[in-house]
């Protein structure tokens, strides 16, 4: 039987925006809708930061909530690119307590639980510049505190901790990858108290940007360590001298530092960044590793003379014996640097991966690696490919009793529901995103493109009076000084972007309607 992905409808109401003589026509708009059981209580904002302290602008780390202040009463707590995490209240937005792990960028997502035993939530904190905190922001104490790496920007970690009693010595254990080329196991007994377990840390040769994860995969009682890293194939590293290849290893670490046989698996021309989703896919009774892969352009080691060209597969694994899955790695469109995720969509008893390639498309897979449905979910009027890495979730957003699909793209939100039928690109759902009025300008002369065209675009900060901040993007087809086209469209966005317009253009200005804004092309 074949499925497909539907939008889950809660309430929607269309509006059709039509071709004008100045612009392309856009697919159909969706006016905000108060869909039931969904409101937005607040928006919060932080400032500008001066310093990103990260080797990238963009931000990975995900929020997550907690009784942190009082019980019944969760708090929403956040990793940001200056350094610092903010708890704030989940129903008021009010601002409760933030700490500032130093200077390096929050990329790793917060890990929320109960470290040391006391009945007290505390947060698992790591930045680019490699401190690793463990906090109680109930009481505002930080009562663990390592480094990695050198000390210096971009020697830390992205990689979001895992918390697991690894030794069975009965006190959770602090796992985390590194850009210093090392797995990092600490412990928290306090006969131990902060020192690496031994056999740790275990030289990779190489970065990791991979989020480890812990499951026992052979079944012996002990955990294993779960977790995707680079090999540049650099002479003397393992692909180099193993495969006479480069590219990227996906590999499985037992509890004392030593290796699983039959890992690790070898990823050809992309490295992994992906994190590991762990569960048994096939039903066979062993838990099965399913991984991503990662967007690296080339190697670095040589300037850059090997492309990373690979790298557009899923790939399935048996946890035990590291032997790939009958049908398994699965082809897509682009990269997989997201991670995937495991789950029974259709209550059939088969469990589904979902996986989204940084082509924009969300892909679902049965557990043979068969593409069964798929869908666009890039935030783009005009559809995919259009570059986008991210992981959904898996929750019943509307109490049906079946799982939905949750997608967070750059700035809206998305709920699909899997159900029978052929794949198919459906529209967003009402109410998840917040819809500005269209942008559009009608500059002198041809509209149309022409071979051999420059693409350009800038993009504008502009503040609608009574109606927030937003970005305008701006992509024209340069002929001369001039412009032969011009397509417009605007976003939300939490903070003012500069306008790239140094060098001079001779173009009309950019009108916006109704907003009393003119944005100057020069």
């Amino acid at each position: 039987m074949r499925r497909r992905l539907a939008t889950l409808t809660l309430s929607a109401a269309a509006l059709a925006v039509t071709a004008t003589a100045c612009g392309p026509s856009y697919p159909p708009q969706y006016v905000p809708g108060a869909a039931p059981g969904i409101a937005q209580a607040y928006v919060s904002r932080t400032s500008n930061f001066a310093n990103f302290y990260s080797i990238s602008n963009e931000h990975f780390s995900s929020p997550a909530v907690g009784d942190f202040v009082a019980p019944g009463k969760p708090s929403i707590i956040a990793g940001y690119s200056d350094g610092i995490v903010r708890v704030t209240d989940a129903a008021t937005g009010a601002a409760q307590w933030s700490f500032n792990t130093g200077a390096g960028a929050v990329q790793a997502s917060p890990v929320v639980t109960d470290v040391n035993g006391d009945g007290k939530l505390d947060a698992v904190l790591t930045n680019t510049r490699g401190d690793v905190w463990v906090v109680t922001p109930s009481t505002g104490s930080a009562w663990f505190h390592t480094t990695i790496g050198s000390g210096a920007v971009n020697n830390g970690a992205l990689a979001t901790p895992a918390v697991a009693d690894i030794n069975g010595d009965g006190y959770k254990d602090i796992v985390e990858t590194g850009w210093d080329q090392m797995l990092h196991v600490w412990s928290t007994n306090p006969a131990s108290f902060g020192r690496e377990l031994p056999g740790f840390p275990l030289h990779l040769q190489d970065t990791s940007w991979s989020s480890p994860a812990v499951a026992d995969v052979d079944k012996d009682g002990k955990p294993e360590i779960i977790f995707g890293y680079d090999c540049d194939g650099a002479p003397g590293q393992y692909c180099r001298t193993r495969y006479n290849n480069y590219g990227g290893f996906v590999t499985v670490i037992r509890s004392n530092g030593t290796i699983q046989p039959g890992w690790p698996r070898f990823v050809p021309h992309q490295v992994v960044w992906s994190t590991p989703a762990v569960s048994d896919i096939n039903g066979n009774g062993w838990l099965d590793v399913v991984v991503g892969t990662g967007n690296m352009n080339a190697t670095m080691y040589d300037g850059g003379r090997q492309p990373m060209d690979g790298g557009h597969v899923v790939n399935a694994f048996t946890g035990r014996t590291g032997i790939p899955l009958a049908g398994w790695p699965a082809a897509i469109q682009a990269n997989a640097t997201g991670s995937p995720v495991v789950a029974d969509l259709d209550n059939d008893g088969h469990k589904e991966v979902v996986e989204i390639g940084e082509d924009g498309r969300m892909y679902v897979f049965n557990s043979a690696g068969v593409v069964r449905a798929m869908t666009c979910v890039a935030d783009n009027l005009n559809g995919c490919p259009h570059w986008l890495h991210t992981t959904p979730s898996i929750a019943d957003v509307n109490n049906d009793g079946k799982q939905e699909i949750v997608v967070g793209g750059e700035q809206w939100l998305d709920v699909y529901s899997y159900t029978n039928g052929a794949p198919s690109d459906r529209p967003r759902l009402a109410g998840q995103r917040k819809r500005l009025q269209r942008l559009r300008c009608c500059p002198a002369g041809d509209q149309r493109r022409r071979e051999g065209d420059r693409v350009r675009q800038h993009r504008h900060s502009l503040r609608r009076p009574g109606r927030g901040t937003a970005r305008l993007e701006v992509s024209h087809c340069a002929r001369g000084s001039g412009l032969a086209g011009i397509q417009t469209r605007c976003r939300p966005h939490g903070h003012r972007l500069t306008p790239d317009l140094s060098a001079r253009r001779r173009c009309p200005d950019y009108l916006v309607p109704g907003s009393g804004v003119v944005l100057p092309t020069s």
